[in-house]
């Protein structure tokens, strides 16, 4: 499970993965959770914005599949995307990923599905 930032493909952190890393993810089975602080979603903090969130979004989806992308908020510090700046602006992304033709079981496995799998594998593996 990777929940650090966002792809290096699409900004200039150090610390975002690259497009190969997030096949090695998937092909893993793994999830990548999108870091909703401003600083890994735009090269100009300032103007990180809702849209470029999505854009991070599509990338990885288009990448690797709906399967292995989540979400990961930053409001504990520095998260203030325009658009969603907060956790009363979050239903905005559902919204946005919907008016991007995703559908309901896609956006379950966004906001957690993909991480709970993850997470049931990991638990369960010593019992295996």
């Amino acid at each position: 499970m990777e929940r650090r930032e966002s792809t290096a493909d699409r900004t200039v952190r150090d610390r975002c993965i690259t497009d190969d890393q997030l096949k090695a993810l998937a092909a893993q089975g793994g999830v990548a959770q999108i870091c909703l602080y401003k600083g890994f979603i735009n090269k100009e903090e300032d103007k990180a914005s809702l849209s470029d969130a999505i854009r991070h979004i599509n990338h990885i989806v288009d990448l690797i599949g709906i399967d292995h992308v989540g979400i990961g908020s930053d409001f504990d510090g520095d998260g203030e995307l325009i658009g969603c700046s907060a956790t009363n602006e979050l239903i905005n992304i559902t919204v946005r990923l919907l008016e991007e033709g995703y559908t309901e079981e896609d956006i379950r496995k966004i906001w957690g599905g993909n991480l709970l799998r993850v997470m049931t594998a990991i638990q369960d593996f010593p019992n295996k």
